[in-house]
């Protein structure tokens, strides 16, 4: 039988909302999206590397990349929230 997800965290209320930040480790078929995700924001770094310049403007892009993938992943751990 699937493992059923929860419903995502309501976030119009306190209790959702600490819900939502607490750290949801990936278990069953959401394992492999997780590491579909996290796949596919390397091949981004890997298509864009040398591409953009050395500096500071490569640190942001990589820590707003870095933010994305960790949004990505929150939102299939989150059920879309």
């Amino acid at each position: 039988m699937p493992e059923e997800k929860p419903q995502y965290p309501d976030l119009r209320t306190l209790e959702g909302a600490k819900q939502y930040l607490e750290y949801h480790s990936p278990k069953g078929e959401d394992i492999k999206k997780h590491e579909h995700v996290n796949e596919m924001f390397h091949v981004i770094v890997e298509q864009l590397w040398d591409t953009i310049p050395d500096g500071p403007g490569k640190t942001v892009f990589l820590r707003y990349l870095n933010f994305a993938r960790m949004s990505a992943n929150s939102c299939i751990a989150n059920n879309g929230a």
